[in-house]
């Protein structure tokens, strides 16, 4: 018996399935020529934009003429708000040819200077100072130097003294010096002035004095000073002997109504206002302010430093 080739049934099998009859296959050719007249009428009109032509003139001319309107607007109102600007804060002042020793409160006012900028300069007359040429105006720091040079060929001052004159200011400067008495400042009282009249103390640790005395809420030692970063041992030394703490009006944390943040204090830090807050809330009201230190939250000594500061009921 002869062998039948592998796959002999797979092949008879896919005869069987796969014969088309002619209709059929007339019918694929059909079908597949109409497949490829649509896919090249396709592919052709990918070529084929018809021109769009859009008439730009009137969008572009309505454009133009509604950026004019915008501008015009826009200038009209800041002339306007310049004009209402310059007539509000425009000073009524006269220029004429004075001394400014001893000038009078009108008459600085006249030339322009506030209330505060005039006190500024009695305050500096009161304390000895003098104006002998004209450049000594500007030292003081309420002068501005556009107002300096405005009144500057009014002033009856000379540019500089003659040399005899120059020797005696020198001379009479040091004997002043020797001869300046400094009176003893109030801490809690003193602005930033009085305390540059204080040796070794200039306008910035003035300034920082009286800043960390308002974040204090009030001194109540004078070795409170020494906690400021620019209060040096050898600092305190020399102003110690004209500082004094009597008066001692202190503002006071209230550890019973006071939120956190209101707490926040140079002796209360913001994680000890936290739990401050959180024990009151969970305990009641604080019985005294004894209270802080029985609870082992803050040292001894820091306690005795916060004490005056803080109070359980107004």
């Amino acid at each position: 018996m002869k062998k039948k080739p592998p796959f002999h049934n797979l092949r008879s099998i896919f005869k069987q399935y796969n014969t088309f009859t002619y209709s059929e296959r007339k019918g694929i050719i059909v079908l597949s020529i109409i497949i490829v007249a649509l896919l090249l009428t396709l592919y052709g009109l990918k070529f084929y934009e018809p021109p769009i032509t859009i008439n730009t003139g009137r969008l572009d001319s309505a454009v133009a003429q509604w950026n004019l309107l915008q501008a015009d607007s826009i200038i009209d109102v800041k002339d306007s708000t310049k004009l209402s600007e310059s007539n509000a804060t425009q000073p009524t002042r006269s220029l004429f040819s004075f001394n400014p020793n001893n000038l009078a409160d009108s008459l600085w006012a006249k030339l322009g200077l506030s209330e505060k900028q005039i006190a500024s300069i009695k305050k500096y007359e009161d304390r000895g100072g003098r104006f002998r040429i004209r450049s000594d105006v500007k030292k003081l720091f309420v002068i501005t130097p556009s107002f300096y040079d405005s009144i500057y060929p009014y002033l009856l001052l000379p540019d500089t003294l003659p040399a005899f004159h120059q020797t005696k200011f020198a001379a009479d400067s040091i004997q002043s010096k020797k001869e300046k008495v400094i009176e003893p400042i109030e801490i809690n009282l003193a602005d930033v002035e009085e305390w540059q009249l204080l040796p070794a103390i200039g306008a910035g640790r003035a300034a920082a004095i009286v800043a960390y005395r308002s974040k204090l809420g009030g001194f109540t030692s004078v070795k409170q000073l020494l906690e400021i970063n620019s209060i040096v041992d050898s600092v305190f030394e020399k102003i110690s002997p004209y500082v004094l703490c009597n008066i001692k009006p202190i503002q006071k944390k209230n550890i019973n109504t006071d939120d956190a943040y209101s707490l926040r204090h140079p002796y209360i830090s913001s994680s000890l206002a936290t739990i401050i807050v959180n024990y009151r809330k969970m305990h009641g009201d604080y019985k005294s302010t004894e209270q802080l230190r029985d609870l082992k939250i803050i040292k001894p000594t820091d306690f005795e430093k916060l004490a005056p500061y803080i109070v359980v009921g107004f």
